[in-house]
C-alpha cells in the first residue's frame, strides 16, 4: 500500500476517494478514471452535482504539495502507532520453573527504530522531490502539475525496469 492508497476525504463515497487517490498519480481525469475503473461520465456528474467532491477535487488539484504532506503525516502517524509496540517489545526468559522474567527485546526494538527512520527518510525525500520539480517547472514556465505528473510517470516506469 502506498501513501496515496490511504487518501480519504471525509464525507465522500469510497469510489470518489478511490478516484481522487488515482487522480493524484495520473495526468488527467480520464487516466485516473480508467485506472480506478470508474466511468469518466460518472466523474463529470460528481463534479457538477456533488459539492463535497468538488471541494476535495479542488484541494487535490490546487495544492498537491500540502496534500502530500498531510498524507505523509497521516502515514507516519499510523506507522508510529504500529511501531510503538516494536519500540517497547519485550520477551520472556525462563530462569527456572518459578522464575520467568520479562526483558527488553533489543533486536525487535532496534528493527522498529531503523524502520521508522527509513520510512521518514523515504517519504520526506518524495515530498522534497515534488517541491523541487514544481519550482523548476515554474521557473521554466511549465505547468507544475503536469511536470509532477510526468516526473511520477518516469519514476514509475524506471521502477518497473
Amino acid at each position: 500500500m502506498t501513501a496515496t492508497d490511504s487518501l480519504e476525504f471525509a464525507g465522500l463515497q469510497p469510489e470518489q476517494n478511490q478516484f481522487l487517490a488515482h487522480r493524484l498519480r495520473s495526468r488527467s481525469d480520464r487516466e485516473a478514471a480508467a485506472s480506478a475503473h470508474i466511468a469518466i461520465g460518472r466523474i463529470e456528474a460528481w463534479k457538477q452535482r456533488d459539492q463535497a467532491f468538488m471541494r476535495a477535487y479542488r484541494e487535490l488539484g490546487s495544492d498537491g504539495v500540502k496534500l502530500a504532506q498531510r498524507i505523509t503525516r497521516e502515514d507516519l502517524g499510523m506507522a508510529a502507532i504500529v511501531l510503538r509496540e516494536g519500540l517497547t517489545a519485550t520477551r520472556l526468559i525462563v530462569v527456572s520453573k518459578r522464575d520467568i522474567r520479562e526483558v527488553p527485546d533489543w533486536k525487535s526494538r532496534h528493527e522498529a527504530a531503523e524502520l521508522i527512520l527509513k520510512i521518514h527518510g523515504v517519504l520526506t525525500a518524495k515530498i522534497d522531490i515534488e517541491i523541487r520539480v514544481r519550482q523548476i517547472a515554474a521557473q521554466l514556465g511549465l505547468d507544475p502539475d503536469e511536470a509532477v505528473a510526468e516526473a511520477q510517470r518516469v519514476l514509475r516506469d524506471a521502477a518497473t525496469v
